[in-house]
């Protein structure tokens, strides 16, 4: 399937209730782009927007996939994989703000996760999910893409 934004976003939701029980706060916003760091295939992160009269601030839970990525059919697994993994960060990042990126907090949360749903491919040690993941191919892919120019 091609990855689009209308598939993340119903994922999501679906992925907030089911693996952390509704509790990343905040909404989605989901962008296709050239990222910062050439190996990556998603980031997130996490801004506030407050109203006109500013009398309400919003959270947006920003997750931007390696644009890349558009040129593949990808499986489902695959873009949950991504998704998810991006997600933890989420949600790590409502509870403790000194955690290293892909630390112990975060390794722990992967195992839960994939205990409920043995499909995801979740990746927390580098060298680990590049050789042993299934998506080496895509991650090999976007760098030369964005090596070229």
């Amino acid at each position: 399937m091609k990855i689009n934004r209308r598939y993340i976003v119903k994922k999501y939701h679906e992925f907030n209730k089911e693996y952390f029980s509704n509790q990343i706060s905040g909404e989605i916003c989901v962008d296709f782009q050239e990222l910062w760091t050439k190996d990556r295939l998603a980031e997130c992160g996490r801004s506030k927007m407050a109203s006109i009269f500013r009398t309400t601030v919003y959270i947006m839970n920003n997750i931007y996939f390696n644009k890349h990525l558009l040129k593949f059919d990808l499986s489902s697994d695959v873009i949950d994989t991504i998704l998810v993994h991006e997600m933890i960060h989420l949600y790590l990042m409502d509870y403790t703000r000194k955690i290293k990126n892909h630390g112990t907090v975060f390794q722990r949360e992967c195992r839960r996760i994939k205990k409920l749903n043995p499909n995801l491919d979740l990746c927390y040690n580098r060298s680990r999910s590049i050789r042993k993941s299934k998506i080496p191919k895509y991650w090999e892919f976007c760098k030369e893409e964005v090596n070229e120019k």
